[in-house]
């Protein structure tokens, strides 16, 4: 299904009008991307991090796009500024505030549900966040202009469940919403594609480098680990069906970029930090492919 507004589609950035490369010296090195050259091509989409409901430095990312060019920002999910007490019509909740500058610069922000989000809000009022310039991504393929088809997997589980508030603030159909491998590979064989795409997630196929070993906070709670473990299981699954020559995802508050062996084609995850972070956001091209 295609989403993209025909007065969205992609224009070239005002900083960069012609495709070259530079080699990268060691202190100008893009954020959660080690690369020996660095890809200028103009940029089509700016993929985000976690924002849990942040304003300010949502904000200022939602600024640099706009000096870009961009029209189309890409959310990894803890999107965060829908919840049970959100007063969609006081303008100076969160979710308002950041829609005026969306709207104000005619960018629109597509997202992923994450573990910290209220699915059941989302779907109930998805008109309501496209007029404010939020569209929902359900599990499925969407395209957003790329030349590359682009998949879209959200829910992980919630490492401090424990600690918050069942229907305020924790929902228990955050996890990866498909319970069987059935399901998805119907999916896929709807698409009927057989070449390269990219795939957007909030959970990873597997632990980024540094998070191998269980939180502080799933010590010796077996469920809660088997539960990580099988939210990351079934991204992997998701990963391993195709084609995939990238993965984008959130959640684990960090910055890295690492290979998954286990894809069929050579596959590359690139971890986006929460915003405000280092390496909380990242540029694409019209391909998919990183650039500045």
């Amino acid at each position: 299904r295609t989403i993209v507004p025909t007065s969205r589609l992609p224009s070239k950035g005002p900083m960069f009008s012609e495709t070259q490369t530079v080699e990268a010296s060691s202190d100008y090195l893009i954020p959660a991307i080690a690369r020996t050259e660095i890809n200028i091509k103009p940029p089509h989409a700016l993929v985000i991090g976690d924002t849990h409901g942040s304003v300010y430095y949502t904000v200022e990312l939602i600024k640099e796009a706009s000096l870009r060019g961009v029209t189309r920002i890409i959310q990894l999910g803890d999107w965060g500024y829908l919840w049970p007490d959100t007063n969609l019509d006081d303008p100076t909740d969160p979710i308002n505030v950041v829609s005026r500058y969306l709207l104000d610069n005619n960018i629109t922000m597509y997202f992923i549900r994450g573990n910290h989000d209220w699915r059941e809000g989302i779907e109930a009022n998805v008109e309501t966040l496209a007029r404010k310039g939020f569209y929902f991504l359900n599990d499925e393929w969407w395209d957003l202009g790329f030349t590359v088809p682009t998949f879209f997997y959200g829910g992980a589980v919630s490492i401090d469940r424990k600690y918050r508030r069942e229907g305020v603030d924790y929902f228990e159909d955050e996890k990866p919403k498909y319970p069987t491998r059935q399901t998805l590979r119907e999916l896929f064989r709807d698409k009927g594609w057989n070449r390269p795409a990219i795939l957007f997630s909030h959970d990873s196929p597997h632990s980024p480098p540094g998070f191998e070993k269980p939180h502080a906070l799933m010590v010796g709670d077996e469920e809660l680990i088997a539960d990580c473990k099988t939210s990351q299981a079934r991204v992997a699954f998701v990963a391993r069906l195709g084609w995939f020559t990238s993965v984008f995802h959130g959640h684990y508050h960090t910055s890295n970029t690492y290979p998954f062996s286990e894809a069929p084609e050579r596959c590359t995850i690139h971890a986006i930090n929460q915003v405000g972070s280092r390496g909380d956001s990242v540029y694409l091209d019209l391909n998919g492919e990183v650039t500045v």
